[in-house]
């Protein structure tokens, strides 16, 4: 029955037949559009937010494991350095 007081009858005719209810109803609607309308551009926004911190999270995994690798690539040649220096300081070449 809605559909038809909904789509066939014009806003004058709608209004006629339900009286003060009619405005209060099209407020009421209107009001559900509007938090509606709000509910789903928060539930975007948060996903964009989710979305911009999941990009910031790899960057920085990436560069952190850039970082790692440099730091071991570090650590290994000064331990090789070291370790031939010392050797050659132990057989008494130096």
């Amino acid at each position: 029955m809605r559909f038809f007081t909904d789509h066939f009858f014009t806003e004058a005719q709608k209004s006629e037949m339900l009286g003060s209810a009619y405005g209060q109803y099209v407020k009421n609607q209107q009001m559900e559009r509007y938090i509606e309308d709000a509910r789903q551009l928060r539930q975007h926004d948060l996903a964009q937010q989710e979305n911009e911190r999941l990009t910031r999270q790899h960057d920085f995994d990436q560069k952190t494991r850039f970082i790692g690798f440099v730091a071991l690539t570090v650590v290994l040649l000064v331990l090789t350095l070291t370790s031939g220096v010392g050797s050659l300081i132990v057989s008494g070449t130096i």
